[in-house]
């Protein structure tokens, strides 16, 4: 089955948030009030869970947006006053606290789109920035998908395949009051006949189904999966027999273990 879905920026997606119904508003309701809605705090596990969702879905992406932090060359005293005091032999003191190394750190950085704000904090001129620690974690995470032929035909079915930052938008979605609009952005999409899969990539601390099932309840990742199972069910009703939705449950640390859960089963792989 080929459907003909038209692509959506995320900044259109975003801009339905006042007048369509979707996930996180449902969350929100179910664990806070209608007060928190559009209340959006970001957490560093929160940006790096971001990056993780690019790195495996949106690669060619990922290398237009994220900028990797370079190392830094072995910067040495130039000025003889600098010498004398900072050169091996000089007076010891920290040559990295001068205006010459500064000046030395941002002649090199400047160029690679690298710059300092006020706080001293490194950012770059068109995109985020992530470190090579963090650039080795998100490696690490793609070889554990792909760590045994079984991990690997998972990984190539249901991350390689597929749409990805697919928006589904209904203008008006049933519920049990009446109907409303309605919209998600999936994570990845695969198509496999007349059934398809929505995919949804998981950061987090332990991929075990035990402690999957909890951070389930915790952050209402269960709620999300009823309602974007039901969303792009009754929107491709005409088309495919069946939808289902797994989870892509994938550690931000050593081991880097990965959990396949398929909702309404114990586990899918």
């Amino acid at each position: 089955m080929i459907l003909n879905i038209k692509p959506m920026s995320e900044k259109a997606y975003r801009a339905l948030d006042s007048t369509h119904i979707y996930a996180s508003m449902l969350k929100t309701l179910s664990s806070q009030s209608a007060k928190h809605l559009g209340i959006r705090k970001e957490s560093s596990s929160m940006s790096f869970g971001t990056a993780v969702h690019m790195y495996l879905l949106e690669p060619d992406k990922f290398e237009e947006c994220y900028a990797v932090i370079p190392t830094l060359p072995d910067f040495q005293p130039i000025s003889d006053k600098t010498k004398k005091d900072y050169a091996v032999g000089g007076k010891g003191k920290n040559y990295k606290a001068t205006k010459e190394y500064k000046q030395q750190r941002a002649n090199f950085l400047e160029p690679l789109g690298f710059y300092l704000d006020d706080d001293s904090i490194l950012l770059h001129d068109t995109k985020e920035v992530v470190s090579e620690a963090d650039m080795e974690r998100l490696r690490n995470i793609k070889r554990s998908l792909k760590a045994t032929p079984k991990a690997k035909a998972l990984y190539e079915r249901f991350i390689v395949k597929g749409t990805s930052e697919m928006s589904v938008v209904e203008g008006a979605m049933p519920f049990t009051a009446g109907t409303a609009p309605a919209k998600a952005r999936l994570d990845n999409f695969v198509v496999e006949g007349d059934v398809g899969y929505v995919v949804d990539v998981k950061s987090c601390q332990s991929a075990k189904k035990h402690s999957f099932k909890y951070d389930s309840k915790k952050w209402g990742y269960d709620i999300q999966g009823a309602f974007y199972h039901d969303l792009v069910s009754y929107k491709y009703r005409n088309m495919l027999k069946e939808i289902r939705f797994i989870f892509c449950a994938v550690e931000t640390a050593p081991p880097y273990n990965v959990g396949w859960y398929e909702m309404g089963s114990e586990m899918y792989d």
